[in-house]
């Protein structure tokens, strides 16, 4: 969205220690969509490390009040790995088996410890008056700040309560998923399996605290016992794409890639405009060596999505792969057509023109993906080597 580009802005200009200029961008982009959450996040970081506390606190109140009214904006550094609170997780953010995806929103600076809003502001803004709707506020805003441990203090506490009136397994079972979810991101381990277990013991079709439970055993080393909670989710919830994918993903990194093509296939038949689903067909046929299946994959997801890049990128890689590298340079090119907030692909054509000693275009190209993820180190990195 523009409100997005002008976040984005902001962000690299704070970088480049251009206060003045980071301030005016995220007003601009509060100005272009007065919903969008991250930016009043953004200035109100910017005005609390300037020692502005007040003004950072009030901009604070309107995040969260913004988020009240729009629940579903998600909020997901790094660092949190999968805070969902009442709300399922952001689509590729996490695997069940505790993979990261570059994230091109996350402002490093917002975990710094010195460098955090007064957030006592919404103790007083919720007394007497909590929802579902501003307990989820609250909990991912202190998660986005860091502080971690108070949004655990808030679940744990709204447990208590929920069990005092009686209120229904699931909404419990959902409260002792989310908490789960925050003492893994704390790499506390063992008290995070046992809210998970909790949260199944409550409602035993729940799906999330069943890829909790995988991502948590596989950090402990448990593949296989992570594996087989990935079978239970998906027999539980058949018609799940996150417990699918989760578990396709798990027996690829088993070697059963026969068996995850299987599933893949299955997930593109049910779902066949979802493009998770499309994707992972895709890259599994050409770990499989079967490049024409996944060409026809790739061309499908871009008939589906043809203002999408992801097509255009998936099947750039195929032919990089086969040594064709003028059609993955025109392929790349369609992709930044087709969104120019292709981060990847601005920073592959640099790739491409520095091979070639078109050094100028190269750093144009790194300058584009940078614009677009301020924080994204290979971006720096070529630059650099450039």
């Amino acid at each position: 969205s523009n409100a997005q580009y002008h976040v984005l802005l902001g962000n690299a200009y704070q970088r480049r220690n251009d206060i003045q200029a980071a301030e005016t961008a995220y007003l601009t982009a509060i100005e272009v969509d007065p919903t969008y959450l991250d930016a009043y996040l953004q200035i109100g970081n910017l005005l609390s490390a300037r020692g502005d506390n007040a003004s950072a606190n009030a901009y604070l109140i309107q995040a969260l009040e913004v988020f009240i009214e729009n629940p579903d904006q998600p909020l997901r550094p790094v660092s949190q790995l999968g805070l969902e609170i009442l709300s399922a997780p952001a689509p590729n953010s996490v695997s069940a088996m505790g993979s990261v995806e570059e994230t091109t929103t996350l402002d490093t600076n917002l975990l710094d410890p010195t460098n955090q809003f007064d957030v006592s502001v919404f103790i007083e803004a919720l007394q007497g008056g909590e929802t579902p709707s501003t307990v989820q506020a609250l909990v991912q805003l202190y998660g986005r700040i860091g502080q971690v441990d108070e949004a655990i203090a808030i679940i744990q506490e709204e447990i208590k309560k929920a069990n005092e009136s009686n209120q229904s397994p699931t909404t419990i079972s959902r409260y002792y998923s989310g908490l789960g979810d925050l003492l893994f991101a704390q790499q506390r381990y063992d008290e995070a399996l046992e809210s998970y277990n909790f949260a199944v013991a409550l409602d035993a079709s729940a799906t999330q605290p069943r890829l909790g439970l995988a991502r948590t055993y596989n950090a402990q080393g448990g593949a296989i016992v992570a594996l087989e909670q990935l079978e239970i989710a998906v027999d539980v919830a058949p018609n799940s794409i996150d417990a699918q994918l989760a578990l396709a993903e798990a027996l690829q990194e088993q070697g059963q890639h026969e068996r995850a093509l299987e599933i893949y296939n299955a997930m593109a038949e049910a779902h066949p405009g979802d493009l998770r689903a499309l994707l992972s067909l895709a890259a599994e046929l050409n770990a499989l060596n079967q490049p024409e299946e996944a060409e026809k994959v790739y061309r499908q997801i871009i008939e589906l999505t043809p203002g999408s890049a992801e097509g255009y990128m998936g099947l750039a890689e195929l032919f990089f792969s086969q040594g064709d590298y003028e059609e993955y340079e025109r392929l790349l090119e369609q992709a930044v057509e087709k969104d120019n907030n292709a981060s990847d692909a601005h920073l592959r054509l640099g790739l491409v023109r520095a091979r070639f000693g078109s050094y100028e275009e190269a750093i144009g190209f790194y300058q584009q993906a940078l614009a677009v993820a301020p924080t994204s180190m290979r971006a720096y990195t070529a630059m650099a080597e450039a």
